[in-house]
Order: structure tokens, then sequence, then C-alpha cells
């Protein structure tokens, strides 16, 4: 992001009654508030603050850390708090973050900086990704042939988005299903015919959050597979800062910050503890999904209000909130608004990169096809020097003796209109007997000589062009022929 996408305001890009408002951002609509500057948005709460200040002490990405924040704030909240069933069932809070930066500019330095404000005290378990089926077993495991839950919170690392996408291409691969399913609580495990073998783990009974390190130039691998719909689910925030000052600010102390307590939360009148969410969050999370409902909308914004009532659930539980409030929704639009600009950013990169690769390989097409055609005229060069002599031939002749290949027009043309330019073969108009067409003849004179030699007159096969000056005695002709053709066929001939 630009020092200017820095600092201009985050405001609606779109016609709330168009059908298709919710096309780019899903974020047109958060009536009653007023619209916050990405610098208002830092200074709106001491954590935020905090958080820049501390990011920009340890010369990181104040984005990319608060992101990581909020995954950890997420990965350490009991799974028995869910979000209410605005869009048919619960929801879960389970997060999933992509930092995007160039190799060693990102993901790296933002987790240590994360970690050093909010450390997990061995609240939840950091692992990496690894199969779709091994997603269930970070959870729960067989014991005496019962499935028993070790874990209930598991934050999930990656460190660069090729390995994850490595994983999902494997022949037979579950891993992008199963992570779509874990993005929305939904129950995981697979039926096995080995009951040994079976770990399933069941809806809302567990907490997730994942961190992938996304390289620009390598983000389409996760773009990819929008089809499926899981570059939906992330939210992109950027690794670098080309705003980061000259001089850090001072850094500040860690977050003092505890994980929420389930008890804390409302019951609803199924028995479950569910987070509240304010009247605004409601009114636009039941707006965009009437729209895609009826079919319109951005595909790649298709969870876009699903995702930002979970960042908003983070600031939230941030900001140690049992509810999500219209403040918490409002700062979430402006974390959605920069996790779009940095994905259309990325989009927009890999776009102008295919253009300019296929201007790059169309060129190469052009002169690879250029340097065959330059090899098929010297092989038809040396051809026909081999195929000619010092009598009269016609081409057609010369043409139907030598490769298939080398017959074209193109080729066959060029190659004649060469050997006469360098003096190797002498070209006339074919005459008598009702014939058309040219003749060839190697040439008898020397290459420095542009004359003929002295021609007889009267004799009908040969050209009717007026006499020359005959060679000096000492020319040999067959010797100067022998040269000619050895010379083109031993440089050229395959």
């Amino acid at each position: 992001m630009t020092p200017a996408q820095e600092t201009r305001r985050v405001d609606s890009l779109d016609n709330p009654s168009s059908p298709s408002s919710l096309e780019n951002t899903g974020l047109d609509r958060v009536d009653g508030l007023s619209t916050l500057s990405v610098p208002e948005f830092w200074d709106a709460r001491p954590d935020l603050a905090t958080i820049r200040d501390f990011s920009l002490a340890r010369r990181v990405a104040p984005w990319s850390t608060l992101g990581i924040v909020l995954c950890r704030v997420i990965a350490s909240t009991p799974p028995e708090i869910r979000l209410p069933p605005l869009v048919g069932g619960y929801g879960s809070a389970n997060l999933f973050i992509g930092i995007v930066g160039t190799s060693g500019r990102g993901k790296g330095t933002s987790t240590s900086a994360a970690t050093a404000l909010l450390p997990s005290e061995d609240i939840f378990d950091t692992i990496p990704v690894g199969s779709g089926e091994g997603i269930p077993a970070a959870y729960v495991h067989r014991s005496e042939g019962e499935v028993i839950q070790h874990q209930t919170r598991v934050l999930f690392d990656v460190a660069e988005v090729d390995t994850l996408t490595a994983l999902g291409r494997r022949v037979g691969s579950t891993l992008m299903p199963v992570l779509r399913q874990v993005w929305s609580g939904e129950a995981l495990g697979f039926q096995n015919i080995d009951p040994t073998r079976r770990l399933l783990v069941p809806a809302h009974t567990y907490r997730a959050a994942l961190i992938v390190g996304i390289q620009p130039e390598r983000a389409f691998t996760l773009l990819d597979d929008s089809a499926g719909g899981t570059p939906q689910r992330f939210l992109w925030l950027p690794g670098e800062d080309p705003a980061a000052p000259n001089v850090p600010p001072k850094e500040p102390a860690p977050l003092d910050w505890a994980p929420p307590i389930p008890s804390r939360f409302m019951i609803d009148r199924q028995g479950h503890r569910v987070m509240q969410v304010c009247t605004a969050a409601r009114a636009d999370v039941d707006a965009d999904r009437l729209q895609h409902l009826r079919g319109h909308g951005n595909p790649l914004d298709a969870h876009a209000m699903y995702a930002r009532l979970k960042v908003a659930t983070a600031l939230a539980l941030l900001d140690r909130s049992t509810e999500v409030r219209e403040d918490d929704w409002e700062l979430a639009r402006v974390i959605m608004a920069v996790s779009n600009d940095t994905r259309r950013e990325i989009r927009d990169a890999l776009a102008d990169a295919a253009v300019q690769s296929a201007v790059v390989r169309e060129q190469t097409r052009a002169l690879v096809k250029d340097r065959v055609a330059d090899d098929q005229v010297e092989k038809a060069k040396a051809k026909i020097c081999g195929k000619a002599s010092t009598e009269w031939q016609s081409a057609s002749t010369i043409k139907n003796q030598i490769a298939v290949s080398l017959r074209p027009a193109e080729v066959f043309d060029a190659a004649v209109d060469g050997l006469v330019a360098e003096l190797v073969i002498e070209v006339r108009d074919a005459v008598g007997g009702g014939t058309t067409g040219r003749h060839i003849r190697l040439r008898v004179d020397t290459p420095s000589r542009l004359s003929s030699p002295a021609i007889p007159r009267g004799d009908a096969n040969l050209p009717s062009s007026p006499l020359v000056s005959p060679p000096p005695a000492s020319f040999d002709p067959d010797h100067h022929i022998d040269n000619a053709r050895d010379s083109w066929t031993k440089a050229v001939a395959p």
C-alpha cells in the first residue's frame, strides 16, 4: 500500500441501492456512523495505538502485526463462544489471515512482534498445516477405542503459501475443503472403514486461527482456488509499511489482555454461549446476504460480511467486550477495506505480469519462428547448390529434388533470391517450348565479377542477354563450381 493510500479516507464506494452495490467490497453501509481515516483508526483505541507503536518500534508493519494479534486473540478464545445464527446456523469466530509481502519482509518479523505483544502462555498450540486428515488430529486422538479431545484451541501457521498449495494439490488431497470447514467451525473428520482410524470433531467444539505468508508473485496459487471459496475466507494484510517513520517511536509495554471467560457471555434459548451483535452489523449482514441470494455481487466477496463479522468479533474480544458493538463494526470496516485494497493490488499486479509474460512469450515465438525460417532458408540454399549445375534447369525440377519442408515458396524463393544476391547462382525466365517459370544454374564466374561468361548466340536454350567479356584464361570454372557447392553444403546442410 502506498503512502497516499495509507492516508486516504476509507469511504463507501458503491451506491447502496444498486443491485451490485456490494460487488467490490461488501462494505458500503455503516448507517449513522462517521467514516474513519486510517490514522484515526489507530487512535480509536489505546490497544490499537499500542499495536501500531509497538510495530513501528520493532520495525514491522502495523497491519500485519494487528492481523496476527487478532488471530492470537481468536486462538485464545474458548470454542463454546459462538456467533449468532444470522445466516443459516451458528457462526464461528475462526479466523484466517494472509500476510502479504516479499520474502523476508513480512510474516516472520510480524509474528515475533505479535507474540511479544500478546503472549499465549500455552493457551493454544501452534502447529504447521499438514494434510486435511491431519487437522482433526490436532484436536483429538484415539485411546482405548475412544476419541479423546486433547486440545480445543490451535493456531495453524504456514510460512509460505506455496507450502499450502503444494499440499492442497496432492492427488486425493482434502486440505482445502477441510480448511473451508474449519473457517466455518463445521464438523471435522472422515468416515473410515477402519473404526480405529476415525477421528471426528463435532462442530463448534474447537477453535482455530490460520496465518499464511503470501509472496505477491506467488499469490495466484491461492487466488486460483476462488471457485472453491478459499481466498474469500482470508483477510489480506500488507506485511510492508511504505509510510514507516525514519525515527521509530518508543516501544510501549505489551498488551494487558486475558482470554474471555465463557460464563460472561449470554446463553441463548438453545443453551449456547453467544456473542451478541449490534443492530447495524445485523442489518448489513442481512442486506449482503439478500444481494447474494438474488445472484448479485462479486463471487470473490461472497464471504465479505461474514469475514467482517469475524474481524469485528476479534476486535471486540481484544477490547474485552462480550458483544460486537457499532464501533467494533466500524473499525472492522476499515480493516476490510485495507484487505480488499491489498487483494486488489495483488490481482492487478498478477494481471499485469500475465500480460507482460504473454508479450514475452509472443516475442519469443516470433524470434524462434524467424530463426527456424532462417535455418530452413540456409538449408534450402545448400540443397539448391547441391542439385544445380552450370547447365540451366527449371526451378521446379530442382525444387522437387529437395526435402518437402524446403519447398514452400517462402523458403525456396528466399533461398534462390539469397543465392542470386550472393552471386552463387543466376536465374532467367524460361524461354521456348511453351513453358513458363524460372531456370537456375550455378554461376561460372568468380563471385567478385558481376558479368556472365560469354554465351554463343543462336542457342534457343540459352539466355538472350548481350554477350559479355569472357573470363580470364587462368579461370577454372569446374574448380569454382566445386568450391561453391562444397562451401554451401558443408556450412549449412544438415
